[in-house]
């Protein structure tokens, strides 16, 4: 097999690791396992729309544009009572 093959793979397997010591570190902060998965599903969305680009890898304009792309979408913040 190619290098090429193998690209995707290790790509999904570092955003696998990075993810993996997102838990980690909210588990290590105190995060109740239901605020843990609403962080790794808005963590694997923006993975996700960084198309090709590792989330550590994005800029803070990365996120500015994603943002900017929720908020065009119709999304909005949810405030717990």
């Amino acid at each position: 097999m190619s290098d090429q093959s193998n690209k995707p793979v290790v790509r999904n397997q570092s955003v696998l690791e990075a993810r993996q010591g997102l838990f980690d570190q909210m588990a290590v902060e105190g995060f109740v396992p239901g605020t843990q998965k609403a962080y790794a599903r808005a963590y694997d969305r923006f993975a996700e729309a960084l198309k090709g680009l590792h989330p550590g890898e994005a800029t803070v304009k990365d996120a500015k544009a994603y943002l900017a792309e929720l908020k065009r979408a119709g999304a909005t913040r949810r405030r717990e009572c």
